[in-house]
């Protein structure tokens, strides 16, 4: 599988996507922006006001941010923790 994500079941009105990874060959090809957008509008759909991950970094950061993603704070040096509102 060239692509893997997990995301959290809304609690609160809040889901986490976590574990988003595309393998190298596959990469730079939109597929995980892709995946995360249409995850994102299915958590939005089935009721949760707020979905968030972490990005590894400044070129994951990008990604997320493009499909409307906005940085939210720092957990620590590498990761940028980002949050989508409906």
């Amino acid at each position: 599988m060239p692509v893997r994500v997990r995301q959290s079941h809304p609690a609160a009105g809040v889901s986490e996507i976590a574990g988003i990874a595309v393998r190298a060959p596959y990469r730079r090809r939109g597929l995980g922006g892709a995946i995360t957008a249409a995850l994102s509008r299915l958590i939005f759909e089935s009721g949760a006001d707020l979905a968030w991950l972490e990005a590894s970094g400044d070129d994951s950061s990008r990604v997320y941010e493009r499909i409307g993603f906005r940085a939210a704070g720092r957990v620590d040096a590498v990761a940028t923790v980002v949050a989508g509102v409906r």
